[in-house]
């Protein structure tokens, strides 16, 4: 059976330790076919796909990574010219089968250097797995134009569940990571300080920061909730601060 969390093997900013970095992350990939996994996904990368949805510019978008592709499949439906850089061999391949209406390319981030420029790009939940993002994000600068749009998710160190956390003695601070954390291989929660660092730190201009998502307790807690729910809590959530939201995603140009 394909392990469907080799979304990340080909994020590697210390290219020297390859090997050791694929291995650990195959310990992982399972992560998304368990039932945890499937909740993430009901959870975060749903309502990840709404709010990136509304903010793609152009006809020319491409895509950092497979995951568990709903955000492709999702994008497949509306975008006329979707390209995704996937480092994953096996994913590229069973997913080229699958979608028809998208072009994969399979590359490490560091290695892919496309021909032409792209309206959007995607970064949807990768910046916190990996070693070096402002080196990842150095190098996909470069993949889109000036009159581009960039589009980078991460979940917040800060948001009202965390900070719950804090207050009940499951963490010692709001940047900890916690069970999930570690389940899906996260390296760091950000911070919007963070966030903003490391973005401009790689030559991004953020033009808007979009908090989404509201939760007070952790996703195994919320398993069965009513998905009418869960959705009036994003709907709710678009009008808070993004500083108490689950994920932040920054709108930027370059």
């Amino acid at each position: 059976m394909l392990k469907k969390f080799n979304l990340l093997r080909y994020i590697i900013a210390d290219v020297g330790d390859k090997k050791k970095e694929a291995f650990r992350l195959d310990e992982l990939s399972s992560f998304y076919e368990s039932e945890d996994g499937l909740l993430d996904t009901n959870i975060t990368t749903d309502y990840s796909s709404r709010v990136i949805k509304k903010y793609l510019k152009g006809k020319k978008i491409v895509l950092m990574g497979i995951g568990d592709g709903y955000l492709i499949k999702g994008l497949s439906e509306i975008c006329e010219n979707l390209t995704v850089v996937e480092g994953s061999k096996e994913l590229a391949k069973i997913y080229s089968e699958k979608i028809n209406n998208c072009k994969i390319i399979n590359s490490l981030f560091e290695e892919y250097n496309p021909v032409e420029k792209f309206d959007t790009l995607i970064g949807s939940h990768i910046l916190e797995h990996v070693d070096n993002p402002v080196l990842v994000l150095n190098k996909v600068k470069n993949w889109i134009h000036k009159e581009s749009l960039a589009i980078f998710a991460v979940p917040n160190a800060g948001s009202l569940h965390r900070k719950i956390g804090v207050a009940m003695g499951l963490l010692k601070k709001t940047t900890d990571l916690n069970e999930q954390d570690h389940k899906l291989g996260h390296r760091r929660v950000y911070t919007i300080d963070m966030f903003k660092e490391h973005l401009s730190s790689a030559g991004f201009k953020i033009q808007k920061m979009q908090g989404y998502m509201i939760k007070v307790v952790s996703n195994k807690q919320m398993q069965g909730w009513n998905k009418e729910f869960l959705d009036a809590c994003y709907s709710v959530s678009l009008e808070l601060p993004p500083e108490i939201c689950v994920n932040i995603a920054a709108i930027c140009t370059v």
